[in-house]
């Protein structure tokens, strides 16, 4: 609500509590979401292929002078 400032989304009423202009803001659920393609999305991106190195050549890739 405080990110809305308190205001109704739809004809931007404000909440208010003054005496004869009481305005109340409610949350309204937005409809459901299917969070399971999202995670196997985030899961494929997580596991980059690996590029085989050997570590003289991998420690050269990232600066490393060991």
């Amino acid at each position: 609500m405080h990110d809305a400032s308190y205001k109704c989304s739809d004809c931007g009423a404000k909440q208010s509590a003054a005496k004869g202009r009481v305005v109340k803001i409610q949350g309204h659920h937005c409809p459901e979401i299917d969070l399971e393609p999202i995670i196997d999305s985030i899961v494929e991106l997580l596991k980059a292929p690996q590029v085989p190195m050997c570590k003289k050549c991998h420690n050269r890739l990232h600066g490393s002078k060991e």
